[in-house]
């Protein structure tokens, strides 16, 4: 159900593509995730991934790790190229990019409004 979720997130909703702020703030939640997994190791004796073991290999340990940090960085930059491509489609193509009118900070709604 995540996965389906997400994707209509991507493709439904009128939304902005996220500013690329948010990946950093996606890595350094990866960072503590990473964190908490040796954090449950030193306190609890074990791994909760076996792939973050380094006596299995300091190597791969190596590898995992920044290849979860390139996985992370590539479905970000998928999401966001989806986003645009919607926004492109809808707004530039379609023309709808001037029917939705919100309400302003101090609108009183009779822009919505032809009579007065």
């Amino acid at each position: 159900m995540n996965s389906a979720f997400a994707l209509f997130e991507i493709i439904i909703p009128r939304t902005s593509t996220p500013p690329f702020l948010h990946l950093t703030c996606i890595i350094f939640i990866l960072a503590l995730y990473l964190s908490l997994a040796y954090l449950t190791h030193a306190t609890q004796g074990f791994y909760t991934y076996s792939f973050l073991d380094p006596n299995k290999g300091r190597g791969r340990v190596v590898a995992y790790v920044f290849g979860i940090l390139a996985a992370s960085i590539v479905i970000f930059l998928v999401v966001w190229c989806l986003v645009w491509v919607r926004k492109w489609l809808t707004e530039k193509i379609l023309g709808k990019g001037e029917t939705y009118r919100g309400r302003a900070a101090g609108d009183d709604g009779e822009a919505l409004s032809e009579t007065k």
